[in-house]
C-alpha cells in the first residue's frame, strides 16, 4: 500500500512531503521536491532547516490548524526557491506515526496569467471561473455540472456532456441541456475503441470538431443516426488524457455557428485545469482514505478506530479481540524493519482470513483490535482458537491475544479494556514461560532474583522517564508522572508490561518502587539547588509495595534523606489496591496523608469505577483513565459522566487530571467541563530525564 502511494506521489508534478509533527523530521519527499531542492533522500532531516533554511520550527507552521478530516489550504512564498505556492495540508498516519502531509503547487506563473485574464476576451473569463469550481465545490461532479452549464450556455449550445473513462467504456457522469429539452436517457455510454477510431480518422488527439453531421456518418453510422434524430447539427468533442491514457471526454452539441470557432481554444485552456483538478480531487480522496487506513497493512488505523467505537455501542452479539505482536522491537533489530513490516502485514491478513464478520484496526505500532458484530459466541470462540492455532504454528512471530464476547455492547469501553487486560496477561505468560521467548525469559528470570534486581538497579538499567502534565488554563507544565523502562545489556528497551508483572509475582516490586521514589527525590533536590522551576511529580506504587508493613517508614526515610518539601511528590495509587487481602484501603490513604503526602487515585474509569470512593476516602487528585477520554468526543453520555465527576471533585477540592489526551477536540471538551490538568501525547510522550530538563525546566 505504501509503495503504491509513494509511486503515485513520485509521479506528481507538485512538491509533496511528509513530516512528523512532534519531531519535525522529514519522513518523505517526492521526486519533484527532491529535484526542486536539488537534494537526495534526506529522510530524518528537520523540515524547517531543509525546506525553509531556518534553525528552529517555522513561526508560520500550521500544525495547530490541521485535522485528519479536512484539507487546510493557504499560499506562501518560499524564500529558498523564490517561488509562490498554493499549499494543501492535513494530518495522516504514516507508518503508525502522526504526520503532516503537504502538497505544494507552484502557482507563480499561474498568478501572473490570472492577472492578465482580467483584461482579455469574455470566453477567457469563463475559463477563469471554471478553474476555481472544483476547489469551491469540493467534488468534481458538482463542479462539472456548473462548468457544463456555463460553457454550454455561453456558446449557445443545446447540450453538453462529460464522460469519464472506466475500463473499456466511457460513461456519462454529467449532463446539461437547455430548459426546453429533456435529459438524454439512451446516450449514456460509449466504447473507448469506437472513440479511438474517430480520433484516428480526424488525425488529431487534441479535439474533434464536426461542423457538418454528414462527417459523422462516415465515422459511425449508428451514432450518426442517433444524433440526427436528436437534432444535432454540429458537435465538438474534447478528450482529456493523463500520461497517454484517456480519462474523460467533454462533448458539446450545437454550439452557435458564430462561436464554434472560439470554442476550441476555450476548451483547450479549460482542459488543462480540469485534468489538474481531476487528479488533485482524486488524490485528496486518496488522502482521506489514508487518514483512516493504515498505509502498511491496508486495514483501518487508530484514527478510524477512535471514530468507529461509538458505532458499536449497543451492538448485539459482539466479539472483541485485542492482539499484540510479542517482541516487535527484537524482530526489527534482528531481521530488519522490512521483515517486521512483513510480519505486521501477515498478521492483518490472518485477521481477514479468520474473522468472517470482523472490523480490523491497527491501533499502534504492534497492536491490533478486531471487532466482530452479529457473531454467535460459539463461532467467535472457534475463530479465536483458529487464529491462535495459526499464530502458534508460525515460526516467524508470536502474538498475545485477549478477547471478550457480549450479547450486547452497552459498555464498549469496558469490553475493550477487559480484552486488553487479558492480552497483557497472555503476554506476561509468554515472556515468563514460553520456551520460544528465551531472550525475554532470560531478562525476567534474572530480575526475579533479589540480588540480580539490585545489581540491575546499581548498573542503571532501570531508566526513569517523565511525562509532563499541563494546565488547562494556559498549557504550561504543572506536573509530571514518573515512569520506568528497563534497558537490557544488548541495548533493548523493555516496556513495563514485560517486567513489572514478574516483579510483582516475585513480591520484590517494592525494591523498584522505592528506587524510583529515591531517584525522583534526588532529582528534585538537585533541581532546587540549581535554581530550577520545579513542579510536583507523581510516583506510582504497586499494591504489593503499599501492602508492606513498613511502607510508610520507607517513605519517610527517603524524604528524610533529601529534606525536600513533601508537596513536590504525589503518591499515586489505584483503586484496585482494595483487592489486596488484609489491607484497609481507607486507613492506608489516611495514614499517608497524615504524614504530609498528597494522594492521587489513578486509572479512575477502568472497569466499573466505584463512586463510593468519594464518600469513604480522602484524597487530593483524581486521574481520569484514557478509556474515558478516548470516548469523550463522540459519546455525549461520557461527557455527561465526566462533567458530573468533575463537579463532584470541584466541590470536594479534588484536582482532576485527564490521562491519554491525544486531540484538540478532547482537550476542548475537558476544558469546558472544568478539568484542571491534562496528560497525553497531544503535549508529550514519556521522555528521558535529560530531555525533560531541556524542554520543561526553566531557571528561576
Amino acid at each position: 500500500m505504501q509503495k503504491i502511494l509513494m509511486a503515485m506521489l513520485d509521479q506528481m508534478l507538485e512538491l509533496i512531503y511528509v513530516v512528523d509533527i512532534e519531531t519535525y523530521e522529514l519522513l518523505y519527499i517526492n521526486s519533484a521536491g527532491r529535484e526542486k531542492y536539488r537534494i537526495g533522500d534526506r529522510k530524518g532531516a528537520k523540515c524547517y532547516k531543509l525546506l525553509q533554511g531556518l534553525d528552529e520550527p517555522c513561526p508560520f507552521c500550521v500544525n495547530d490548524s490541521l485535522t485528519f478530516d479536512s484539507v487546510y489550504s493557504w499560499e506562501f512564498t518560499n524564500k529558498i526557491l523564490c517561488r509562490h505556492f498554493l499549499l494543501k495540508n492535513r494530518f495522516v498516519y504514516w507508518n503508525g506515526r502522526k504526520a503532516r502531509i503537504q502538497i505544494a503547487t507552484d502557482i507563480t506563473e499561474r498568478e501572473s496569467e490570472h492577472n492578465k485574464l482580467k483584461n482579455i476576451q469574455e470566453d477567457e473569463l469563463i475559463v477563469k471561473h471554471c478553474i476555481g469550481l472544483p476547489y469551491e465545490m469540493g467534488t468534481l461532479s458538482k463542479a462539472m455540472d456548473d462548468v457544463l452549464k456555463r460553457t454550454g450556455g455561453y456558446f449557445g449550445a443545446d447540450r453538453a456532456y462529460f464522460f469519464q473513462a472506466s475500463g473499456d467504456k466511457l460513461f456519462m457522469t454529467n449532463e446539461w441541456c437547455v430548459p426546453q429539452l429533456t435529459p438524454e436517457e439512451l446516450f449514456r455510454e460509449l466504447d473507448i475503441s469506437r472513440f479511438a477510431q474517430w480520433r484516428a480518422l480526424f488525425e488529431t488527439k487534441e479535439y474533434i470538431v464536426i461542423e457538418d453531421m454528414e462527417q459523422m456518418k462516415e465515422l459511425d453510422q449508428a451514432l450518426h443516426q442517433s444524433l440526427r434524430l436528436r437534432g444535432v447539427r454540429n458537435l465538438v468533442i474534447m478528450p482529456l488524457e493523463r500520461d497517454g491514457r484517456l480519462v474523460g471526454v467533454g462533448w458539446v452539441e450545437n454550439p452557435s455557428a458564430e462561436k464554434i470557432g472560439s470554442i476550441v481554444p476555450l476548451l483547450v485552456s479549460l482542459r488543462y485545469f480540469q485534468l489538474s483538478a481531476m487528479h488533485r480531487i482524486e488524490y485528496e480522496a486518496f488522502l482521506v482514505k489514508l487518514s483512516f487506513e493504515d498505509s502498511l497493512t491496508g486495514i483501518r488505523n487508530r484514527n478510524c478506530y477512535l471514530q468507529d467505537i461509538v458505532k458499536f455501542r449497543g451492538a448485539k452479539n459482539i466479539g472483541i479481540v485485542y492482539v499484540n505482536i510479542n517482541n516487535m522491537k527484537g524482530i526489527n533489530d534482528a531481521f530488519g524493519h522490512a521483515y517486521g513490516d512483513k510480519m505486521l502485514t501477515e498478521c492483518a491478513r490472518r485477521f481477514e482470513k479468520t474473522f468472517s464478520s470482523g472490523f480490523f484496526y491497527r491501533i499502534g505500532g504492534d497492536e491490533f483490535v478486531v471487532i466482530c458484530r452479529d457473531v454467535a459466541k460459539a463461532q467467535f470462540e472457534q475463530e479465536i482458537r483458529s487464529f491462535k492455532a495459526q499464530c502458534a504454528a508460525s515460526t516467524n512471530f508470536h502474538v498475545a491475544v485477549g478477547y471478550q464476547w457480549a450479547e450486547r455492547a452497552d459498555d464498549i469501553q469496558h469490553l475493550l479494556h477487559t480484552a486488553e487486560a487479558w492480552m497483557y496477561e497472555d503476554k506476561k505468560q509468554h515472556y515468563c514461560k514460553s520456551l520460544s521467548s528465551d531472550r525475554y525469559r532470560h531478562y525476567n528470570d534474572d530480575l526475579v532474583e533479589l540480588g540480580a534486581l539490585k545489581k540491575s538497579l546499581k548498573e542503571g538499567r532501570f531508566i526513569v522517564y517523565l511525562q509532563p502534565k499541563v494546565s488547562f488554563a494556559d498549557r504550561s507544565v504543572s506536573g509530571a508522572e514518573a515512569l520506568v523502562r528497563y534497558q537490557a545489556e544488548d541495548g533493548t528497551v523493555i516496556a513495563p508490561v514485560q517486567f513489572l508483572p514478574v516483579l510483582e509475582d516475585a513480591k520484590i516490586i517494592s525494591i523498584l518502587d522505592i528506587f524510583i521514589l529515591d531517584f525522583i527525590c534526588a532529582k528534585l533536590s538537585e533541581w532546587i539547588k540549581a535554581g530550577r522551576q520545579i513542579v510536583p511529580i507523581s510516583v506510582n506504587f504497586s499494591r504489593y509495595t503499599l501492602a508492606e508493613q513498613d511502607f510508610l517508614a520507607q517513605l519517610k526515610a527517603v524524604f528524610g534523606k533529601y529534606r525536600i518539601d513533601k508537596k513536590w511528590v504525589i503518591i499515586e495509587i489505584t483503586e484496585s489496591v482494595k483487592g489486596i487481602e488484609g489491607m484497609d484501603f481507607t486507613s492506608l490513604i489516611d495514614s499517608i496523608r497524615d504524614a504530609g503526602f498528597a494522594i492521587s487515585i489513578d486509572d479512575f474509569g477502568v472497569g466499573y469505577a466505584n463512586l463510593s470512593l468519594f464518600g469513604s476516602t480522602n484524597f487530593d487528585e483524581l486521574k481520569v483513565d484514557k478509556s474515558l477520554v478516548d470516548n469523550i468526543v463522540a459519546n455525549k453520555k461520557t461527557q455527561m459522566v465526566l462533567a458530573f465527576i468533575m463537579d463532584i471533585c470541584r466541590r470536594m477540592d479534588i484536582r482532576v487530571v485527564a490521562e491519554g489526551v491525544e486531540t484538540e477536540e478532547q482537550f476542548g471538551i475537558l476544558k469546558r467541563n472544568g478539568c484542571e490538568q491534562a496528560q497525553g501525547y497531544l503535549f508529550s510522550r514519556p521522555i528521558p530525564i535529560q530531555e525533560y530538563e531541556e524542554r520543561f525546566l526553566a531557571f528561576r
